[in-house]
């Protein structure tokens, strides 16, 4: 179990990194930007269930019951 300072440290960390990454795609040509969660819901579960997602289309994040 994270505490939240450790919680804290690593997202920061991670935020660092996604900066570095945009920062080299945008230098490339290449367009990006970060993902919001329900952003990031919507690519995993349209990738990993592609014919279920042509048919049934996916709760908002708030309506989902996420096990914790």
């Amino acid at each position: 179990t994270f505490s939240k300072a450790r919680f804290k440290k690593h997202r920061e960390r991670l935020f660092r990194e996604m900066d570095k990454v945009i920062s080299n795609l945008n230098a490339m040509g290449v367009k990006s930007v970060p993902l919001d969660t329900q952003s990031l819901i919507e690519l995993f579960y349209k990738t990993y269930n592609q014919e279920t997602s042509r048919q049934q289309d996916l709760a908002k994040k708030e309506e989902l019951k996420i096990e914790e």
